[in-house]
């Protein structure tokens, strides 16, 4: 099993919103996260930061930033990535764009694990779940 992990905006909401219906969960996985590189896109960082500062204020979301620019692998994003993950979506109906996003860079980088707790992705062939 690879050493990388995923990190999707549900699992960082949960982790760092007290009030999120994940946060014990999210708190209970983190050993096990902690021990993988983390690895997350810009995509995520801006669903994250925007999630981050409606529930839990300006404060939080820059804490939260810090937090993710230190301890994170941040994968850049451009249109051919974008082009490509739109077939991800035709494929998989459901998911969103970011998602979709997600599974291209896991795919192309190896990964077969995500921290989440968004079920879309218990749907796409050779991903792993934590949550």
């Amino acid at each position: 099993m690879s050493n990388k992990i995923f990190i999707d905006t549900s699992y960082v909401v949960a982790l760092f919103v007290p009030k999120d219906q994940y946060h014990e969960q999210a708190k209970k996985i983190l050993p096990t996260i902690d021990k993988k590189e983390k690895i997350t896109c810009q995509s995520v960082i801006n669903e994250t930061i925007t999630l981050i500062n409606k529930k839990a204020g300006v404060e939080a979301s820059k804490q939260v930033y810090k937090v993710i620019l230190d301890y994170f692998t941040i994968i850049t994003e451009d249109m051919d990535l974008y082009t490509d993950s739109m077939d991800i979506l035709i494929k998989y109906h459901k998911l969103s764009l970011t998602d979709s996003i997600i599974v291209n860079l896991m795919k192309k980088d190896n990964i077969i694990e995500i921290a989440s707790f968004d079920d879309d992705f218990d749907r796409v062939d050779r991903i792993i779940r934590i949550y």
